[in-house]
């Protein structure tokens, strides 16, 4: 067994649903400040697609997405720093 914290870092790859949940989010709170928060920018994804977040930061993010038969956000592999 390992311990593991919600602030360590986690690695996942996102799916197509889950790039576009981030925009989504991103364009919603962009109007309700009216714009000032610029133009979205992707999360940033190394070669193969894995992209670094703290673990409740992916919770937070994606956490109503994570039901039976949804669209998942990333794929169920996750990769942890320990």
């Amino acid at each position: 067994m390992i311990e593991f914290n919600i602030n360590n870092y986690c690695f996942v790859q996102l799916t197509d649903a889950g790039r576009k949940e981030l925009k989504r989010q991103h364009d919603e709170l962009n109007k309700h400040f009216n714009n000032s928060l610029g133009e979205y920018k992707p999360v940033e994804e190394d070669e193969d697609g894995w992209s670094k977040w703290q673990m409740h930061s992916v919770m937070n993010q994606f956490g109503h997405m994570l039901i039976n038969g949804g669209d998942l956000p990333f794929y169920t592999k996750i990769k942890i720093d320990a």
